[in-house]
């Protein structure tokens, strides 16, 4: 199967194909219909500007790499499920959310590629199937012979690995809240004592730590509590 782009998009070229990923296409016209892309933040092109379409791609038939860690632990390879697949990547989501025009085009153009499988990362919604025009669009493509899977937890299954890193956090008044971290607090020598714990909750971006929400002013050397 060979998929060819008619128009490869801002950052995006040939040279990002390879004997991995064999095709990409974007969908935009439906999403643009009520947003406009941001040019700042993402790419109009295949191109993944956040990371989650690679994570996702990576789970599903990423190659082996030996020598790989998470922050220097849990040393060892890592692969995707179907390490021998090829990737035909179709980019139908911006930083807005995902229109059903563009998932359902996408997916009919899928079909038309010849897939064999179609693997879905895009979040759920509390619809009867019969109106929901992604699980429609899925129908159809199960009938056309593909075979469709959605993604449930794919940050989970990208990085799961078979050991713990437990960790525990002491208050001023010597509660403590057992959890887990990649960060040992002894790797560091320049702390003199453990650093103060900061929520900053001023509104749903700050408290959820996002990218550049926080002042740095005010965590600066400090644990920040994130919701």
């Amino acid at each position: 199967m060979e998929i060819h782009v008619l128009k490869w998009g801002r950052a995006f070229n040939s040279s990002h194909c390879n004997r991995k990923i064999i095709g990409a296409r974007y969908f935009y016209k439906g999403y643009e219909k009520h947003h406009q892309i941001n040019k700042t933040l993402e790419y109009k092109s295949p191109r993944d500007n956040d990371g989650h379409g690679t994570h996702t791609a990576s789970t599903a038939g990423g190659t082996a790499v030996p020598g790989t860690s998470f922050f220097g632990f849990a040393n060892g390879t890592a692969r995707g499920m179907a390490p021998q697949v090829r990737l035909a990547i179709y980019k139908a989501c911006w930083e807005e959310g995902c229109s059903d025009a563009d998932t359902v085009a996408a997916m009919e153009q899928e079909i038309s590629d010849g897939v064999n499988i179609i693997s879905i990362s895009i979040s759920s919604r509390d619809r009867a199937f019969y109106k929901d025009n992604r699980a429609i669009a899925t129908f159809g493509a199960i009938e056309k012979g593909c075979f469709c899977f959605c993604f449930f937890g794919s940050a989970v299954g990208s990085s799961s690995i078979d050991r713990d890193f437990p960790a525990s956090v002491v208050l001023g008044n010597q509660e403590m809240y057992k959890g887990i971290s990649t960060y040992s607090l002894l790797e560091d020598a320049t702390l003199q004592q453990p650093p103060p714990l900061v929520y900053v909750s001023t509104n749903i971006s700050t408290s959820r730590c996002r990218a550049g929400s926080l002042d740095p002013n005010l965590v600066k050397g400090k644990i920040v509590v994130c919701d």
